[in-house]
């Protein structure tokens, strides 16, 4: 037990009897329960409890060596890689855990995990199947089972155990909802036995083993009861119940967790927390066999590995270059953009100028970005002004006005005249190329794109590099975006970028179904049932129909054929039907938070343009049938993308269309998803599309991936 040299879990007798099991992972700064780290520590918990020298051992700690963490679960790249499991090899897959875990529950020495760090998932079933938990009471210490966002649900006990220690409201809210747990928490809920300081941790655990060694009875007592039923009467206890509801609720209201999983653990939770203990195990087995590798999970997982890799991989950037940080930034234009940026600088630790021509603007500025509505952080400031001038001192300036380039110009002008040799300047266009703009600056190469899609909802910010922007200016703007803790991808130029490119292309299909007799609002229920937040008419009205043209009216002109040449928008803008903020678009809005209604005066405009009957190929078309013709061209959008270099990597237009247009996680991505439904299928969609429009003809990267029988991620 002293082989301990480059080894993930090592061992050592800390004091007569009392060994301790470390855990650290080498290349890591989280320990996760891979492959290596179960056979060490399958080995290690074997040797001290099974061994030859089982009889010598007393107690045992659990504990990790890394820094402000405990334990992670199981290793999610092996779990990507296995999705395709059996049930026999998933049901393997559970017992594997337990047959490692479970001696530290049957054992003759006594078992305490001593947790400073986050305890998750695996990790958090490893230290409940100890006797005892001691925690520190540091901020980073916190118990959960936060991959139920993953679509997974623990495979090692955790579902048995956690409502026999606890309570079974608790394990509905941990396991179900994800909620995590603070040390004091899980003192509180008897997940934890005690809670004292990081330096006094160990000795803690000492001194419980030596306190524990004279009570073996309690001790006894104690393995007994966790195995114990739970009595509770779900039906005639209306608290519980009523609880049970509210996480329920939380549940289905999250934009994080889809409700597969959680309806799973919900059941087997409720079922099996009054049974025995081995049948509550099976029926556990049973639930991470429904969910280990369901379509939910598989696209789950693939989007958290899409968003780990933009961590280090944030698009054509080079990462070598350090950013410069941006102190203060400088915005013009104080329209609902330009005051959502400024409200999400402030709340990062930046200090804003926002400056306005319209003194309509700025008073509204004013009014959103004080109290009640909003608080400017102590230590920072604010300035509204219509005066250039206070942009002399900033490190950064985005342009955040109207999508037209004449205007775009003369305030580019103005910023240059204002501002310091050198300084940061960016625009927000969603459209306009960026080397046609930059054609105006005197330092192009200090100028770039930096487009929000919408700073307080998504995350997503596409970083644009025009022709003469520098590598340094791409590197502080991605610096600058993850100073807001938003996502960036830097792109190549090009009309629309990624973002608007793939929304126009959805945009037009809308359009045509609509002509061909669809109703909006069956369209957009179509794209909800999907697993969007909105459809494409309720997203129009969010944007605004006169943002949508214009940036649709640059496109078309910069030769793109995603956008759609209906009338319909433009004369929506000319009856200034808007959208949200005019309270009237294709629906109607009592006010600016309200739920959109149908508006019959909406037919007026658009019946002229719709097919005078409804052909028996629409009127037939299922909500899939409809997803299905919306999102065909748009993975052909996203082909020609990819044939044009304009991103780095085919993922970072998942990352676009997920967490720029709420493409739904479950769905693992655009192209993800089209791997799944099969690229002949989308092929053969499109051709019968261009029977109405030849521009949806299939690109050559898509004729060749249907020849070749290939998919995006064959090479993942």
């Amino acid at each position: 037990m002293t082989d301990n040299q480059n080894r993930i879990v090592t061992t050592a007798e800390i004091e007569p009897g009392i060994f301790s099991i470390s855990i650290a992972h080498p290349v890591k700064q989280r320990n996760w329960l891979d492959s290596p780290t179960l056979e060490q520590l399958n080995d290690a918990v074997q040797q001290l409890t099974q061994g030859e020298q089982a009889s010598a051992v007393k107690g045992i700690i659990i504990r990790s060596e890394t820094p402000t963490h405990f334990l992670a679960g199981a290793d999610l790249a092996a779990i990507r890689a296995t999705t395709d499991y059996s049930d026999q090899d998933i049901a393997a897959f559970c017992k594997m855990g337990r047959t490692i875990f479970q001696p530290l529950h049957q054992c003759n020495a006594i078992t305490v995990a001593a947790i400073d760090g986050m305890a998750e998932n695996g990790g958090l079933e490893l230290a409940m199947w100890c006797d005892y938990r001691i925690a520190t009471g540091a901020d980073h210490t916190r118990f959960c089972f936060c991959d139920i966002a993953l679509g997974l649900l623990p495979a090692w006990g955790g579902s048995v155990l956690l409502p026999r220690m606890t309570s079974v409201d608790n394990a509905v809210k941990m396991i179900a909802a994800g909620d995590a747990l603070s040390a004091e928490e899980a003192l509180a809920e008897n997940l934890v036995d005690a809670v004292v300081s990081s330096d006094a941790l160990l000795q803690a655990a000492v001194k419980q083993i030596q306190e524990a060694c004279d009570h073996q009875d309690a001790l006894a007592q104690r393995r007994l009861a966790k195995t114990q039923s739970v009595q509770f009467d779900l039906q005639s206890d209306e608290t519980l119940r009523d609880k049970i509801a509210v996480t329920a609720s939380a549940v289905g209201e999250s934009e994080d967790i889809y409700p597969f999983a959680p309806t799973v653990a919900m059941e087997h939770l409720l079922r099996t927390a009054g049974e025995d203990f081995d049948t509550a195990l099976e029926s556990e087995t049973a639930t991470v066999v429904q969910v280990y590798g369901s379509p939910a999970n598989a696209g789950l997982l693939n989007h958290h590995f899409v968003v780990d890799r933009n961590g280090t991989e944030p698009g054509l950037v080079d990462l070598n270059l350090t950013p410069a940080p941006i102190k203060k930034l400088g915005i013009v234009g104080a329209g609902v953009m330009g005051r959502s940026i400024a409200h999400v600088a402030l709340s990062s630790g930046i200090d804003v100028a926002l400056v306005d021509a319209s003194q309509n603007a700025i008073a509204i500025a004013k009014s959103e970005l004080s109290p009640p509505e909003f608080t400017v952080p102590q230590q920072r400031q604010l300035v509204i002004s219509d005066d250039y001038a206070c942009l002399a001192d900033a490190d950064l300036v985005i342009e955040a006005v109207v999508e037209t380039i004449s205007v775009k110009a003369s305030v580019h002008a103005k910023i240059q005249a204002a501002t310091r040799a050198g300084v940061l300047i960016a625009s927000n266009t969603s459209s306009i190329p960026i080397e046609v703009m930059a054609a105006h600056f005197e330092s192009p190469e200090r100028f770039c794109g930096i487009h929000f899609c919408h700073p307080e909802v998504m995350s997503l910010v596409e970083v644009v590099a025009g022709p003469e922007s520098s590598e340094q200016t791409v590197a502080d703007a991605v610096g600058f975006i993850r100073q807001l803790q938003k996502m960036p991808i830097a792109i190549n130029d090009g009309p629309g970028f990624v973002v608007n490119r793939l929304l126009s292309a959805l945009l037009n299909q809308a359009l045509r179904l609509l002509v061909e007799g669809l109703t909006i609002s069956r369209i957009d229920e179509a794209l909800v049932e999907f697993g969007f937040r909105a459809g494409p008419f309720q997203i129009i009205d969010i944007i605004g129909t006169d943002t949508c043209m214009y940036a649709g009216r640059v496109m078309w002109e910069h030769g793109l054929s995603c956008v759609s040449l209906l009338p319909i928008m433009p004369k929506l803008v000319k009856h200034n039907r808007l959208g949200r903020k005019t309270l009237i678009g294709f629906y109607i809005y009592p006010d600016h938070r309200a739920q959109p209604i149908v508006d019959p005066g909406l037919d007026e405009i658009v019946s002229k343009y719709q097919k005078s009957e409804v052909s028996p190929d629409v009127a037939k078309l299922s909500n899939s049938d409809i997803a299905l013709q919306i999102l065909a061209p748009v993975v052909l959008e996203a082909t020609r993308i990819i044939e044009e270099e304009g991103v780095n990597d085919f993922r970072d237009i998942e990352l676009a269309f997920i967490h720029g247009l709420s493409f739904p996680q479950h769905r693992g991505g655009l192209l993800f998803w089209a791997d799944e439904v099969g690229i002949e299928k989308i092929v053969k969609t499109l051709l019968r599309l261009t029977k109405t429009d030849p521009r949806l003809q299939p690109t050559e990267l898509l004729s060749v991936m249907r020849q070749e029988d290939r998919k995006f991620y064959s090479k993942m």
